[in-house]
């Protein structure tokens, strides 16, 4: 008889860990898993009446909407940690890390294009951008992209002259591919600084399956928690 399978829903801000997680968990079970990563805005419009995954990792926010709905068992919760938003560039670029919000505001000024998505932290930057008072300045500089995967391309795309193009997106996603011809500039300072909590929950229908049980408690194992934290996921 063959072994189940688990079918995963995930954010990417958290790949780092569930990739190692998961290795883990099939070497441990000899279960294999499917992973599936979308922005958690992509996943408010998914079908939940009938979720094709035993697990969806996402942000709380979401995941507390979704337990509303019946969707997911919030009985099975793993907190993962949070991430925070930071500046990217081409890494033939040397800035400075922002240490204030006026010097945020005024590398916004400086560049010609400012990038970042359509996901949970560019719905952030647009409302730090109103707060600010820089929309009208930012209508003429701003490209928003579908994902942090489209925006770290993007940004190691970007013309190696004079012209300044910044990203700004998730700490934990670039940090997965600094050196692939993108460098942090750094974490945004804390007066304007967000961070976005994620869990770890079995759906409904699923929640009661001991495969399902056993991954989640190894989402708690201290070498995943480890990788979690160096990766930008902090506790």
């Amino acid at each position: 008889m063959s072994l189940p399978s688990l079918q995963i829903l995930s954010v990417s801000a958290v790949a780092v860990g569930l990739r190692h997680a998961v290795a883990l968990y099939q070497k441990d079970t000899g279960i294999q898993c499917t992973v599936q990563y979308q922005t958690s805005t992509q996943m408010r419009g998914l079908d939940w009446q009938t979720p094709a995954w035993d697990l969806v990792i996402t942000s709380q926010s979401l995941a507390m909407e979704l337990s509303r709905h019946g969707a997911l068992e919030p009985s099975t919760s793993v907190e993962l940690g949070g991430v925070g938003v930071g500046m990217v560039v081409h890494e033939s670029v040397e800035l400075p890390p922002p240490k204030s919000a006026s010097a945020f505001t005024q590398t916004l000024q400086a560049a010609r294009t400012v990038v970042y998505n359509r996901a949970s932290s560019g719905i952030y930057f647009e409302a730090l951008f109103e707060r600010l008072g820089l929309m009208s300045m930012m209508e003429h500089k701003t490209l928003r992209v579908i994902d942090g995967e489209a925006l770290l391309k993007t940004i190691a795309q970007a013309p190696q002259d004079k012209t300044l193009v910044i990203g700004l997106g998730a700490v934990s996603e670039i940090l997965e591919v600094q050196g692939w011809g993108i460098k942090l500039v750094g974490e945004l300072p804390s007066e304007i600084q967000h961070v976005t909590a994620y869990q770890a929950l079995a759906t409904s229908q699923n929640a009661a399956k001991l495969e399902v049980q056993a991954f989640l408690k190894s989402l708690e194992d201290p070498r995943i928690k480890a990788i979690l934290h160096t990766s930008g996921v902090r506790s």
